[in-house]
């Protein structure tokens, strides 16, 4: 949280005290261009997905996330090629086959076997700093030539 607060009075103080380097349009304040619908669209959309990600990971773990960031990937690449005049490369569909079998060979996996009952488990009987008194008579001799 401090570091967040530092961050927001450091870019606070660089907007407010240094002048901006675009002479062009140096009258443009910070806010400028937000009362279009669709920038108000792209904030609302871009805080959808913190809150989703964050949900991700509270619920599930970092591998999901990541298997749903690839799929959407793979998603918007079809999309755009489909509708939005993307020309697609044998890359971009190398990719894409990549992708999906990965996310193919992650959710067909099996779980990992089970451990062992803890009483089936070999236990030694050896203890450690303990000086056998009952077999010094079976001690091996030492060895002085």
């Amino acid at each position: 949280l401090v570091l967040y607060g530092g961050g927001v009075w450091m870019n606070l103080l660089a907007f407010l005290l240094l002048p901006n380097p675009n002479s062009a349009q140096a009258e443009m304040g910070f806010f400028d261009g937000y009362d279009n619908p669709l920038a108000i669209g792209v904030v609302f959309a871009n805080a959808m997905i913190g809150l989703a990600i964050t949900a991700v990971y509270k619920y599930a773990d970092a591998v999901t996330k990541c298997i749903a960031s690839d799929i959407t990937a793979v998603v918007l690449c079809i999309v755009s090629s489909l509708f939005f005049e993307l020309t697609p490369s044998i890359t971009l569909w190398c990719g894409v086959a990549v992708v999906c079998f990965a996310v193919h060979l992650y959710t067909a996996a099996q779980a990992p076997a089970p451990p062992k009952d803890a009483r089936e488990l070999p236990v030694k009987a050896e203890v450690v700093g303990r000086e056998s008194s009952s077999n010094d008579d079976k001690a091996e001799p030492d060895c002085k030539e």
